[in-house]
């Protein structure tokens, strides 16, 4: 693990140039939902920033809150015949992939994602959460 700034650039770099130019949205929050109404909340933020034209999701690949958001987000712009525009960053190591949005490439391990999230996004949608959703909204 570790701080490579070479590296982290370089994932930062290759994602922007694989995103279409529009304002991106990060989500980043806790991978397990604490209050009962966040699951549900989550699906409507996500609808929500769908409904805003140059705009394109990014999550860090997780699930609960990413994955609602993401999820919402995804729904309403299919419904909407729009493009998706919802993007996975994950580490190269990662071994899950979702059944819906891009997934890209962002850092060796979970810290290096974190990393490249925080400097990829431009706003950044924050539910709920512990220490690495802090460190991500840090960077």
């Amino acid at each position: 693990m570790g701080d490579n700034p070479d590296s982290i650039d370089g994932y930062v770099e290759s994602c922007l140039q694989a995103l279409p130019a529009h304002f991106r949205v990060a989500v980043i929050g806790s991978t397990d939902f604490w209050h009962p109404a966040s699951a549900g909340r989550c699906l409507e933020i996500g609808s929500a920033l769908a409904a805003l034209s140059g705009v394109l999701l990014l999550t860090g690949g997780m699930p609960a809150v990413g994955e609602a958001i993401g999820r919402g987000f995804h729904a309403t712009r299919l419904a909407s015949r729009a493009p998706p525009d919802v993007f996975h960053l994950l580490p190269e190591d990662a071994d899950w992939h979702w059944d819906y949005g891009l997934t890209l490439s962002a850092g060796r391990d979970m810290h290096e994602r974190r990393e490249v999230l925080g400097r990829v996004g431009e706003v950044f949608v924050c539910v709920e959460g512990g220490p690495g959703t802090e460190h991500e909204a840090r960077v």
